[in-house]
């Protein structure tokens, strides 16, 4: 075992030597099983409020006056989540940047204990403002801001911002509350004991080492005594299982060596630590793999807990939410109940507006008529007819934006008989395998999606796919009129984006495409820029905005292969169902790798499980359908395990006859029945079975190692995750060994 978890590895080598009692936190249990949180409250430091005026406000609480520089703001209705006792009000909130884009316009709202509210709206129109508002690290330009006294606010944004020189551990434990504190100081003082302890053993056999050793097993007694009164192992248990969940080993890793993706999963760790009474989430589930993002929404459930996210995964939003706020040009409309709910309700309102629109527009042409027939010096009498035709135009535009719409429809190059052909292709990074002699012949129309955990390798396959990067081994042959087009996760690179306009970039990007079917402001109105952009500078763009550019320059190509790598993070949830409309109809190759669940079932009817150590399943299927088989494979094997334990009688025949009815639910989520077996099946089917005798002499090596008393936390943590990993693994060949034993007829 290297350094990783070294903070908790040195507590439990410390606290063998302590305290016994505290040998209950070691359970393989509580690293392998995970009921929701305690609902248990700790006092967090109250969140720091944006300055303004003090004035006062409701009993306990805090109310921030702002100014605006113009009073000329409309009156809102008041949005409200009141499930329990309030914790938050707006009272006009207003807000922009530049004086021209308004992101808030009188926003008025309150949030009370127990709400989850979901926040949606089109990129750049001010849904990570109003976050930023709430948490009390933004102020309005105008309005009044409450918060009830003594209210623990936590905020992850979507691009978090961490001191490099931290490690994990530091980065995790900053909340400055006495529990957090208390702990804090436990494992400092432990890892330093740690370090003593292996220092005395190997080199170091003095007296004053000795003293050394005493002095801070004195001062881990001490700390213990504290957390004992403070009930901090409590926290320090649940810091662990939000650790082992978010898959946050090596605590002593350096923040500046952490990609997006790990700082992104460090920021929602160290938020959920503190527990805090109101947590914002701003897009919690990029860079979350599907059985994590399950295990937050089943979290964020906790009715204790007031949530405040910005999501496009329309999935999160309907499982944890119960009411929906949508920013719409500056004005809040909120809509209670399910994201099916808002859609049905922004419809309705919709068509209203349009009706409006249309009654004003015919009303306007007569004003019109009127304003130029006036002489240039009015009458006074005349005032109220011209704010009245004022009016009429803002109506008239409101209607025409309302269902303005993004316009995906661009040419796809020829595609010729040949695709793309994979054969016995190897992959590796480091020590881990991604692909193990991975065979597939990729045919026009197919539309692939690749799961798997967090970490596997999936970015890898898909740069291998683009031409981005060579296997290790194998044979890649790409027909001659493939042309790919590769959206990267991480975004487009612009290193000149302070000094480029949006205009500028995209002609560029028009001119190396070779692209002559339309110019640069067409290609700019299909994807919803309005003139405002076009010379706005790229780094003032919202990161959704951006994404706009980068799905822009990608389809701009004309590829007919596309390998889209996370394409819905960032993006609008308007934008986000008109590309999925786009792709529908898309004829080319699709490739996808999204952990949007709707996204993916829409999509894609075939998909790549990607299981670890270069293991790839293949399933026919949309992702729901595999989500199914999986859940009756489970029943299954805990079907037979139970058997296993009834041993030869009457139950053992009870379970056989539910294993045949089982195995035949399992099978009808499949979609595709094959008949025979292809070559590299016949391969696949004369090793798996060495596989799974080999998986299960690990598995019983690690439960013997996890029987061991003298285990330190980390190595228990470690050993539980393996031994989940390694039955997974035989859960998996073991079904595809009698797949294979079926279509050979054995």
């Amino acid at each position: 075992m290297g350094n990783g978890g070294a903070a908790f590895a040195g507590a439990a080598h410390a606290r063998m030597h302590t305290d016994a009692r505290i040998r209950r936190h070691v359970r393989a249990s509580e690293f392998r099983g995970w009921n929701g949180p305690s609902g248990r409250r700790t006092h967090a430091a109250r969140v720091a409020l944006p300055r303004g005026r003090m004035s006062a406000g409701p009993a306990r609480g805090l109310r921030m006056k702002f100014s605006a520089s113009s009073s000329d703001t409309s009156a809102s209705e008041t949005a409200t989540d009141s499930s329990g006792p309030l914790l938050i009000e707006a009272t006009g909130l207003s807000k922009s940047y530049d004086g021209e884009r308004v992101q808030l316009d009188n926003v008025s709202f309150q949030i009370a204990r127990g709400a989850k509210v979901g926040v949606v709206g089109q990129n750049g129109c001010g849904k990570s403002t109003l976050l930023r508002i709430l948490a009390g690290t933004e102020s309005p330009d105008a309005g009044s801001f409450w918060t009830r006294k003594g209210t623990a606010v936590a905020i992850v944004g979507q691009e978090e911002q961490f001191d490099p020189s931290l490690t994990i551990s530091e980065l995790l434990f900053r909340a400055n509350t006495e529990s957090v504190r208390a702990l804090r100081e436990y494992e400092t003082i432990a890892r330093k004991l740690e370090r003593a302890a292996q220092s005395s053993a190997i080199d170091d056999p003095s007296a004053e080492h000795a003293d050394e050793m005493a002095r801070l097993t004195t001062q881990l007694e001490r700390c213990t005594v504290k957390m004992d009164a403070l009930n901090a192992w409590d926290l320090e248990a649940f810091a662990r299982q939000v650790l082992s969940r978010l898959g946050i080993v090596d605590m002593e890793r350096k923040v500046g060596s952490l990609s997006g993706g790990e700082r992104k999963r460090i920021a929602l760790a160290a938020a959920l630590i503190e527990r805090p009474e109101l947590l914002i989430l701003d897009e919690p589930t990029n860079h979350l793999d599907i059985d994590r993002i399950t295990w937050l929404e089943e979290y964020l459930q906790n009715p204790a807990l007031s949530v405040v996210v910005v999501t496009h995964d329309r999935q999160f939003l309907d499982s944890v939410c119960t009411s929906i706020y949508e920013l719409d040009y500056g004005s809040l409309y909120t809509h209670p109940g399910s994201y099916e709910a808002f859609l049905e309700n922004k419809d309705a309102r919709m068509d209203a507006q349009e009706k409006l629109a249309q009654d004003a527009r015919v009303r306007l042409r007569k004003e019109l008529e009127w304003m130029r027939r006036q002489p240039k010096a009015r009458q006074a009498k005349s005032k109220s007819r011209i704010e009245n035709f004022y009016n009429l135009q803002k109506q008239e535009a409101a209607g025409a934006r309302g269902r303005a719409d993004l316009q995906l429809s661009v040419q796809v190059s020829r595609m010729g008989t040949m695709v793309l052909n994979m054969e016995d292709v190897c992959l590796s990074f480091g020590q881990k395998k991604i692909l193990d002699h991975f065979s597939y012949e990729f045919q026009k129309g197919d539309r692939v999606g690749v799961v798997g955990r967090s970490g596997i390798g999936k970015s890898a396959f898909l740069r291998v796919l683009a031409q981005l990067q060579k296997p290790d081994s194998g044979v890649v042959t790409i027909g001659e009129t493939i042309k790919f087009g590769y959206y990267e996760q991480g975004g487009i690179e612009i290193p000149d984006e302070k000094d480029q306009r949006v205009i500028e970039w995209v002609t560029e990007v028009m001119q190396r495409a070779g692209n002559a079917d339309m110019s640069a402001i067409q290609l700019l109105e299909r994807f919803q820029f309005d003139k405002a952009q076009w010379y706005t500078f790229i780094d003032r763009l919202s990161g959704g905005e951006k994404r706009r550019l980068q799905l822009m320059k990608v389809l701009a190509e004309k590829p007919n292969f596309l390998v889209l790598d996370e394409p819905s993070n960032d993006l609008d949830l308007q934008t986000l169902e008109t590309l999925e409309d786009f792709l529908s109809e898309f004829d080319g190759v699709l490739v996808v790798v999204s952990h949007d669940r709707i996204f993916m079932d829409r999509l894609t009817n075939h998909i790549f499980v990607f299981q670890g150590d270069g293991v790839v399943r293949d399933f026919t299927g949309t992702f729901t359908d595999y989500l199914l088989l999986v859940r009756e494979e489970e029943k299954l094997q805990n079907k037979l395990s139970f058997g296993a334990g009834l041993g030869a009688g009457q139950g053992a025949q009870r379970v056989a006859a539910e294993e045949k009815s089982g195995s035949k639910q399992a099978k009808t989520a499949q979609k595709t029945v094959k008949t025979k077996l292809s070559y590299n099946e016949r391969r696949e089917y004369g090793k798996i079975q060495g596989e799974i005798d080999k998986l299960q002499e690990t598995h019983a090596r690690v439960n013997e190692q996890l029987l061991e008393p003298s285990l330190r936390y980390t190595e228990l943590a470690e050993l539980s995750e393996e031994l989940a990993r390694v039955e997974a693994l035989i859960d998996a060949k073991t079904e595809r060994w009698m797949e294979l034993a079926e279509l050979a007829g054995d």
